[in-house]
């Protein structure tokens, strides 16, 4: 029978290393000259390296050595990356409540719940005349010198949520006879819910009886996205609808809020720009021109001045997203040789949400239209009126 001093020999190791009751196992003491084995093998001992395990199996020649050393390593791997795993998931969830109790503490105010401008609308004078128009006569005022202004447009026209007498269709009469009584009357033919086409054809009902002297159209941007009802409906339900996790957490809440506002915001562009892609939003320039070309061909040959103006979104004022549409409709306006005014100028700058019924109704409130009704008196004194006026002259009699 071999000694133990043979086997330390052909192993290469120390015989104070070896311990002949258990092969390949590391006696507890160990001359100070040699250093920690078992220390360092089982922190650095690759498993998946075999190079350097055929060399240490040589050098230590006890298959076992290497065995127990390599199933402890990997015990506590698993050990280690469960550990981890806790951990993390233990913090995860330690941030979450953290945050949900600050949310909970400041209580950032929630976003505001869109409001429906037809609830708006029912609190103000909404009465009609005969011609289904939002004026309290019943045939047109003014005798054969008054000069006959009629208005076309949807709910910003019409003035949905403001009383009539706030409206700027009726201001602008107020600012026109600020010098000469009765020398101007304006007659609101604004139609909610309606576009270019459905408001030329308001101008043919009403050409006969009103027989205007100037025609001023009022284009506002959803105009161009009037046929994409369901991206309109999809608007509004990211606009309305939350989901339930909203109703329980702060944080979840405020998120879920930020996302849908960058959402709205988004399709609400693409909605007035007539579509998310340069095709629809072609088509949409196509309709809106072809309708007006026509009605401007309409109202000249009945002997009326025809004039557009273009109200902004308001929204943005400082940094405004649609301005590129307004640019292309002024050239489009002098292509047409069209009397243009951009409601955009008289607007910047300034604080939108000042100047709507409210944070999610983007119809102008009273102060909104005040300043519509100033650059509109301005526009018509300067560039429509002297038209007319050349036309009309007073009878001998």
């Amino acid at each position: 029978m071999q000694s133990a001093t043979d086997s330390s020999e052909r192993s290469g190791l120390s015989p104070a290393l070896i311990d002949t009751g258990r092969p390949g196992a590391l006696r507890s003491e160990r001359p100070a000259s040699e250093p920690g084995i078992k220390l360092a093998l089982h922190k650095t001992l690759p498993c998946d390296s075999l190079p350097l395990g055929d060399i240490l199996f040589r050098r230590l020649g006890s298959p076992g050595f290497l065995a127990n050393n390599v199933c402890v390593s990997l015990e506590h791997g698993k050990k280690s990356w469960r550990f981890r795993l806790v951990a993390a998931g233990a913090g995860l969830l330690s941030g979450v409540l953290l945050l949900e109790a600050a949310f909970r503490c400041v209580s950032p105010p929630d976003p505001p719940i869109p409001t429906d401008s037809r609830e708006n609308s029912a609190l103000v004078n909404n009465t009609r005349n005969r011609l289904n128009l939002r004026e309290s006569w019943d045939s047109p005022p003014g005798d054969e010198y008054t000069i006959r202004i009629l208005f076309l447009g949807d709910s910003f026209t019409y003035g949905a949520s403001v009383e009539p007498d706030e409206c700027f269709v009726h201001l602008v009469e107020q600012r026109l006879n600020k010098d000469q009584e009765d020398r101007c009357v304006t007659i609101n033919a604004g139609a909610p819910g309606t576009a270019t086409e459905a408001q030329a054809q308001i101008y043919h009902r009403l050409r006969e009886e009103i027989r205007p002297d100037i025609v001023v159209h009022v284009l506002y941007c959803n105009d161009w996205g009037h046929d994409l009802y369901d991206d309109l409906k999809i608007i509004h339900r990211l606009q309305n609808r939350r989901t339930m996790a909203a109703d329980y957490s702060h944080a979840w809440r405020f998120v879920e809020s930020r996302i849908r506002y960058l959402l709205v915001k988004q399709r609400t562009i693409d909605y007035f720009q007539g579509g998310n892609s340069p095709f629809k939003r072609l088509q949409a320039w196509q309709s809106v021109l072809g309708h007006l070309e026509r009605l401007k061909a309409d109202v000249e040959g009945d002997g009326a001045v025809y004039a557009v103006v273009m109200f902004p979104w308001l929204w943005g004022l400082d940094a405004y997203p649609l301005k590129a549409m307004h640019d292309k409709m002024a050239r489009h306006a002098a292509a047409m040789n069209v009397p243009f005014l951009d409601l955009l100028d008289a607007f910047r700058d300034r604080d939108a949400t000042a100047l709507r019924i409210s944070a999610t109704d983007e119809h102008p409130n009273p102060a909104g239209h005040r300043i519509a009704a100033d650059a509109i008196a301005r526009f018509v004194e300067r560039e429509v009126l002297p038209h007319v006026q050349k036309t009309r002259e007073p009878s001998d009699d």
